[in-house]
């Protein structure tokens, strides 16, 4: 039995140990409503902008028959999703084997499958694997179709492939440079072709988006072409022309890119750019306008992954982590990042931190006010049988806090806080994870001056090392709460890789 059949199955092997179809992640709860509402027209316009409505009519047939036979749906979507992880391992060995060689490919290919970020989002309800999926389908047989074979079809899949990634997720347009530059290296003499069959499919997915939007929202459809390609631009970090903001644009790109991608795989990958310029330049103007949005999406605040709207480009990173490795060197490769993903998989299985906290809620007096972190919002809100502020949150104002618990205490009603709320806007979790870019306490807690009259009580302490407790809270001037930095926990996605560790801490401070 060949390595091309065994890896297939240690692939699905590797993934089904780690499904967990629950509400892991600050969207997951949302994706689970709507696969689970029997109105295909509902569940397609009802969510947040962008819809991502590629990941919802893929897997909303999907749901609904398998909610017919079996009490658990949601993990027969998890298979199914695991299945597509390894259509898109497939098609990007394909891919590259067209590109340049079979031995680069299946080398790329194990590389890219050990990936952390995109191993997580393939056990997951994320639509990171479905966008991918569409978008590496789309460019193999755009690749099909300008190398190997004129037939027209080839490019109507292209066009259609890509038009359910651009469904999924818009940040793919971010790609058009790299996709028109890699169609006038293939083959010139088609590139109008390929402009024209892109405009269209451009127009027509847009059309669609916009349309679902605007029946989403009530509004006109130019009000959903507005906010199809403008509703993101307020989730930038700001840049200005400061040495103090180039320099977080700076940390915002690299940060995300070691933690989501392991650490040794971005220096070989650096290190293999620098190979193939020095071999083919126009070769690394491909790599480099493959990579290059990633300087862009790592720059959008996520409560999710920072960085995590960059995917794409790992498949270039992964075909530039081994450009230059030999046999030892690719089995080093492997042993580190197999080791350091795989360490980071297995907290899937364990209790995700903000559903530990929702389990405490029950112990709560009901009838009181609950302050608690917005990353927790998803898991959290409406699971407290009284009022809730969510520190950090669009639409809370955390100066009006001490009226609204003065006025709690004032009725004998109880005020509660949790110690995420207290560690605000640092050490947070998304999923089991300790979210990358809250890790360098610079700044004071947002709630340091704000809860400084009154004093704290512990009411619940499930894990201690996290800061998941729950204080209570009376009318006494008392001590801020010890919160305990969490730079070295052991929820860092990147806890067992030691390179991406040490570049990371280069850029926080306690």
């Amino acid at each position: 039995m060949g390595m091309e059949t065994v890896l297939p199955w240690l692939f699905i092997l590797s993934r089904v140990l780690f499904i967990n179809p629950g509400d892991v992640f600050f969207d997951s709860k949302e994706y689970l409503m709507r696969w689970s509402n029997p109105s295909i027209w509902q569940a397609l316009t009802t969510g947040h902008t962008p819809l991502h409505d590629g990941y919802v009519i893929t897997f909303w047939p999907i749901y609904q028959f398998a909610n017919i036979f079996t009490s658990i749906p949601a993990y027969v979507v998890m298979l199914s999703q695991v299945l597509l992880s390894l259509g898109t391992v497939i098609l990007f060995y394909k891919t590259t084997t067209l590109l340049f060689s079979k031995k680069l490919a299946l080398k790329s290919a194990v590389v890219f499958s050990l990936l952390p970020l995109f191993w997580v989002t393939n056990v997951t309800v994320m639509m990171e694997t479905t966008y991918l999926f569409y978008w590496i389908a789309s460019i193999s047989f755009l690749v099909r179709y300008l190398k190997t074979d004129s037939r027209t079809i080839y490019l109507c899949l292209s066009s259609g492939f890509w038009l359910m990634a651009f469904l999924t997720h818009t940040v793919v347009l971010l790609w058009i440079p790299f996709v028109l530059y890699l169609g006038w290296m293939l083959n010139r003499k088609k590139f109008l072709r390929l402009m024209t069959a892109g405009l269209l499919t451009l127009v027509v997915a847009s059309t669609i988006n916009a349309y679902l939007l605007s029946a989403s929202h009530g509004q006109s459809i130019g009000y959903g072409f507005v906010a199809l390609f403008l509703s993101k631009f307020k989730e930038h970090a700001s840049i200005t022309t400061d040495w103090l903001s180039l320099l977080r644009f700076l940390r915002n790109w690299i940060v995300p890119t070691f933690y989501n991608n392991n650490g040794l795989v971005v220096l070989l990958s650096i290190a293999g750019f620098f190979g193939v310029m020095k071999k083919n330049r126009q070769l690394a103007a491909l790599f480099a306008l493959w990579i290059l949005p990633t300087m862009i999406t790592n720059q959008w605040w996520d409560s999710l992954f920072f960085g995590r709207h960059g995917l794409i480009s790992t498949f270039a990173v992964a075909i530039l982590s081994v450009f230059l490795t030999k046999k030892l060197s690719l089995i080093l490769l492997v042993c580190y990042l197999g080791f350091g993903s795989l360490s980071a998989l297995t907290l899937l299985n364990r209790d995700m931190p903000y559903r530990v906290v929702r389990k405490e809620l029950t112990g709560l007096n009901p009838g009181g006010f609950l302050i608690e972190s917005h990353f927790a919002r998803p898991q959290i809100n409406g699971e407290y049988a009284g009022e809730m502020f969510f520190v950090g949150e669009p639409g809370y104002d955390e100066k009006l806090l001490p009226m609204a618990i003065n006025g709690y205490l004032s009725a004998n009603k109880p005020v509660y806080v949790t110690g995420q709320a207290l560690s605000e806007p640092y050490g947070l979790f998304n999923g089991p994870y300790l979210h990358s870019l809250t890790l360098s306490y610079k700044e004071p807690f947002l709630l340091r001056d704000i809860l400084k009259g009154y004093t704290f009580s512990v009411q619940a302490a499930p894990d201690w090392q996290n800061n998941l407790v729950i204080f209570s809270l009376s009318k006494a001037r008392g001590e801020y709460p010890a919160i305990k930095y969490l730079v070295d926990s052991r929820r860092r996605m990147d806890k067992n890789d030691p390179i991406s560790r040490l570049t990371i801490n280069l850029f926080t401070r306690r």
